[in-house]
């Protein structure tokens, strides 16, 4: 199933789940602001507005990622977009060999030089923000089913590639030279669409799927273990680690989960399915399929006011010289300054 077969099929369905959960959270909103450490307590809170800016694409932005020149989107189409000296423009315009297959998710080495991506048809591919040059690994294993996520480890040049599809299986791949080498098809869980997957290093790493499940290795993907959730009864569509002791999951629902390296926290933030979340040390946020941005604060996930009711699909922090970007449906884009 493609990601918009599954959104469309999701619009025609109520969600019917929030109330069951939240008969379980509770005070889960106290508790999980009681995660916060002194680290979050002693940072400046910024309060600037977030900003639609003008988009080079009319078609949907599914996934977006930080470079080293500035946050990029992949979407419909086999779109890449990329911001340069304050605006968007086309780096890709079709995906590799002018395929137009739709990509689903994108991420960028540690160094920021190259970015990866994946999406429909068994589309895999690397875009150099240096060269300006796009690389085709496309059906990897023969592999032709829609890759959901990709996440990537190492720097450009030693890259360690970890993709995931709507079977639940992961494909690992070593890029050290020209080609890739690729490993064995796993499947972390039992085969439940696996949408989110993010790797803190080399060594550890998570995946989330359809079925409330989350995985973890610590080994490089060789083994993985179940660390949760126990009757969450939501999708889960999108997975950030800060480390082992310190997980978030988007959920379906309006929910986000966090994990302490024990225990589950949920905490309901909105109405519709958080599709994206992303963490650093002091910083989170979250966006949902009614076009709501969530802010983690002090006193826990808190709305922000955005220019749209769009629905939204990723969200990356930016740095004290590039903004937080938002993308979504439509090719909207919103921008929020440090």
């Amino acid at each position: 199933m493609t990601r918009a077969t599954r959104q469309n099929e999701e619009r025609r369905t109520p969600r019917t789940t929030r109330r069951g959960l939240l008969g379980l959270v509770g005070s889960a909103t106290a508790a999980l602001a009681g995660c916060v450490t002194s680290d979050d307590r002693n940072r400046d809170q910024y309060d600037g507005d977030w900003t639609a800016v003008r988009s080079p694409t009319e078609g949907a932005l599914y996934s977006a990622a930080v470079t080293r020149t500035g946050p990029c989107a992949v979407g419909e189409g086999g779109r890449l977009v990329a911001r340069a000296d304050g605006d968007w423009r086309v780096e890709l315009d079709a995906g590799p060999e002018s395929a137009q297959n739709g990509l689903n998710s994108v991420d960028s080495t540690a160094n920021g030089r190259r970015v990866w991506f994946c999406g429909d048809s068994g589309v895999v591919g690397r875009y150099d923000f240096d060269a300006g040059r796009v690389a085709d690994f496309s059906a990897p294993e023969e592999k032709t089913s829609t890759w959901e996520g990709v996440a990537v480890a190492g720097l450009a040049g030693q890259e360690w590639v970890y993709l995931v599809n709507g079977s639940g299986e992961l494909l690992q791949g070593r890029h050290d030279g020209d080609g890739v080498s690729w490993g064995d098809v796993v499947e972390p869980g039992g085969g439940s669409s696996a949408l989110g997957v993010s790797f803190v290093d080399r060594g550890t790493g998570y995946v989330c799927d359809t079925s409330g499940n989350v995985f973890q290795t610590v080994n490089a993907g060789r083994e993985w273990r179940t660390i949760g959730i126990d009757g969450a009864g939501v999708d889960f569509y999108d997975v950030a680690p800060r480390g082992p002791d310190d997980v978030a999951v988007a959920a379906g629902g309006g929910t986000v989960f966090r994990y302490n390296g024990f225990s589950w926290s949920p905490v309901s933030v909105g109405e519709a399915d958080v599709r994206a979340v992303e963490r650093d040390r002091h910083v989170g946020l979250a966006v949902d399929a009614d076009g709501a941005v969530f802010e983690f604060t002090r006193e826990g996930w808190r709305p922000r006011e955005v220019p749209t009711e769009t629905p939204l699909h990723d969200v990356v922090l930016g740095t004290v010289e590039q903004p937080d970007v938002a993308v979504g449906d439509d090719g909207v884009v919103l921008e929020r300054q440090r």
